[in-house]
């Protein structure tokens, strides 16, 4: 039976093993007095005070490492070495957890080790007639602050032990050092009032006020906001008497219009939730949806109503352009409340069947409020809606310019892979702000490029999310870019009310291998735990939590999965939503998302992350665009295969490949070099326009 590994510590990097880093003494007294009281809870809980301490170490070792199973090294006094397996369980107290551990008589070094290399080593010795607690750390190793603050954890859980019975009996592990806990305080600290309205409410303020302003322009009409107020009317005039109501879902299953604003709008007056359903859906999937959604009214466009699906139960709705003419209701419809629901989402579920989450008209306010607050949207500001509106990007791109009586601009339907018609809708136009996944960026970026143009100069800000962001992709966009464009990383999940958490992108350190996730957005919170729900230190990987206003109701009719994704903390009481990812606070308050385990890899025994790699790659003068795959059997040997988009189309592949090698080895230890480098004209995109990894193609 192998053994478990060392423990995974965030160290900076790997030094050749041929560099000797220097150690660093770190050292704390023990009073007589402390000393004699420890030795004496020690004996009474059955343990010699070695034990106790090399049990102190490996809780706070536990503390910082990324896994709860791994081996330490101890040494006796009498000559020999011993390697100690830890099992760390949160369950345990920290006296059952000492009195498990299988140690030789006399312990008197106890060392951390990355392979070879003793990465710190704890010892006591006597001074003065007092006890002094000695670390023996490669400091150069570890980032700024995590050896002492380490040592620091382990300073207090000693003298802990040493002032009473009751420190035995705590839970193990799960220190986090006073100023770090301060800290994230302080970051999740973002309550502000809470607006009590519904997303129409948004939208019915700004019709009231400026009814002649432009609301949408589609590619065959533009349509104002009295105008969109009329048709909004109309449509819920006509849901209401076929009996929508609140927590009823109404479908919408539309191609790119100002129809879609018009079906959003009037189902949300009418008291129903909205519930989009992408019309080129293949026919299984597009029926599935509107079944287990529940829905009965469906509204649609003119040349899909006799061409989509429907299922026999669904009563398809046309809206036509007549419904822009009438009289508008005054008054948004009042038959919800702002904790009612307003949208329900489909997205992609581990068990092959979607899942629906349901998002509240007061998440999803919120969220719309605080984004236009923050980076200054008004009436001049546009957007053009490349999202389609099963993704909740598209709720921003709606309410958050309606709430400040901006312009939609929707592009043609089926030029969701155009950037030609997207950069044309922007010069006519003179779009103002931008929000999408980065690769429909990078599409745009790559066009303008290729045609020696700019992007436009009307172009201020750039909203990014729902895929990493290249640690190139920042500097190559202001090279593009004519004026001040600020360029703002968002994240969090659609279980969160479109984001939860921003990140304003400036100078890209050189040594970043990804992008910073950021902080809370206002009346959300952030948490990163470890499995027993207990903060990670600074620097060490956990499970990301969303918290706050923003977290959805549940998923529709799926209790089991509600459960499982919503959890109460034990705790604090707080409602989180785990969101499958993970990351790691920094000293500044950012969080640094890790992505899925998945693209966490081991090649050669080494622990890696692909972002580091394509990072790198990154950099070359002749790439444009790299990924990073792990290819392999998921139990068995991997090999590491780059993907890149050259930055021009004459290159030849066989020398790029050798060149992004070479380049790669300059900056990478060599088991982090790929082992096949592939040219492609471009990366392929899911339907959402993120990266689709599985579309890559296995290398020759």
């Amino acid at each position: 039976m192998s053994r478990s590994p060392d423990p995974q510590l965030p160290i900076t990097g790997e030094p050749a093993e041929s560099e000797v880093p220097r150690a660093e003494r770190l050292e704390a007294r023990l009073s007589r007095d402390e000393w004699s009281r420890l030795s004496d809870l020690a004996s009474g809980a059955g343990l010699p005070v070695p034990t106790a301490l090399v049990a102190a170490v490996a809780d706070v070792v536990a503390t910082w490492s990324s896994d709860a199973a791994f081996t330490l090294h101890v040494a006796a006094r009498e000559g020999g070495a011993a390697t100690l397996e830890v099992h760390a369980e949160p369950d345990r107290t920290f006296g059952s957890h000492a009195a498990a551990l299988q140690l030789p008589d006399e312990v008197c070094e106890i060392q951390v080790r990355a392979g070879a290399r003793v990465l710190l080593s704890s010892t006591v010795e006597e001074l003065d007639g007092e006890t002094v607690l000695v670390w023996s750390v490669a400091c150069s190793l570890f980032p700024r602050r995590v050896p002492e603050d380490m040592f620091a954890c382990y300073v207090a859980l000693v003298r802990r032990l040493a002032t009473g019975a009751g420190a035995w009996r705590e839970p193990a592990g799960g220190h986090l050092p006073e100023a770090q806990r301060r800290r994230r305080q302080e970051v999740n600290a973002t309550a502000v009032p809470v607006a009590d309205l519904r997303l129409h409410d948004l939208f019915w303020a700004t019709a009231r006020e400026h009814p002649d302003r432009a609301a949408v322009i589609a590619a065959d009409r533009g349509v104002t906001y009295g105008e969109l107020q009329v048709a909004a009317s109309s449509i819920a005039r006509t849901l209401r008497q076929l009996g929508a109501r609140p927590h009823r879902l109404v479908a919408v299953a539309m191609d790119k219009g100002w129809e879609q604003a018009a079906a959003v709008l009037g189902v949300l007056h009418a008291g129903a939730a909205y519930v989009p359903i992408e019309a080129d859906l293949p026919a299984e999937r597009f029926q599935y949806l509107l079944r287990h959604a529940e829905v009965e009214i469906a509204l649609t466009q003119p040349g899909l109503r006799d061409t989509l699906p429907w299922p026999r139960d669904v009563r398809p709705l046309v809206v036509e352009e007549t419904v822009l003419r009438g009289a508008a209701d005054a008054e948004p419809g009042a038959l919800q409340q702002p904790a009612d629901l307003a949208y329900v989402i489909y997205t992609s579920g581990s068990t092959g069947l979607p899942k629906g989450v349901m998002i509240r008209h007061l998440g999803a306010v919120n969220t719309v409020l605080d984004m236009n607050r923050r980076y200054g949207y008004g009436p001049d500001d546009s957007v053009v809606a490349l999202t389609p509106l099963s993704f909740d990007l598209s709720v921003h791109d709606l309410f958050g310019l309606f709430q400040v009586g901006g312009t939609v601009v929707m592009p043609e339907p089926g030029t969701g892979r155009a950037p030609w018609h997207w950069a044309d809708l922007m010069d006519r136009h003179g779009v103002t702000t931008w929000n999408s996944v980065p690769a429909l960026m990078q599409m745009l970026m790559e066009y303008v490029r290729r045609r020696r143009r700019r992007l436009p100069d009307s172009l201020r800000l750039a909203l990014l999310s729902g895929d990493w962001i290249p640690v190139s992709l920042p500097a190559r966009l202001r090279e593009l870019a004519r004026g001040d464009v600020e360029l703002i990383a968002l994240g969090g999940a659609t279980e969160g009310s479109i984001w939860s958490i921003a990140y304003t992108i400036g100078e890209v350190d050189p040594s970043w291998t990804s992008i910073p996730y950021g902080k809370p957005l206002a009346n959300q919170g952030f948490e990163v735990l470890d499995r027993a729900l207990r903060r990670r230190p600074e620097w060490v990987p956990g499970d990301l939590y969303i918290s706050g206003l923003g977290l959805a109701m549940g998923y529709w009719h799926d209790e089991e999965k509600t459960r499982a994704a919503f959890i109460t903390h034990p705790e604090t009481g707080q409602r989180l939503y785990r969101c499958g990812d993970l990351g790691r606070y920094l000293p500044d308050g950012n969080i640094e998302f890790l992505g899925r385990q998945d693209f966490q890899v081991k090649i050669h025994g080494y622990r890696i992350e692909l972002g580091e790699i394509e990072a790198a790659i990154g950099s070359h003068p002749e790439v444009w665009e790299a990924v990073v795959q792990a290819i392999g059997e998921a139990r068995g040997e991997k090999r590491l295969v780059a993907y890149v988009v050259p930055r021009t189309p004459d290159q030849s592949p066989d020398h790029l490949a050798q060149s992004v090698r070479e380049h790669v080895a300059a900056k990478l230890p060599s088991y982090m070099v790929p082992a096949a480098v592939v040219t492609l004209d471009e990366m392929p995109l899911t339907a959402n326009g993120k990266l689709d990894r599985k579309a890559l193609p296995a290398p020759m």
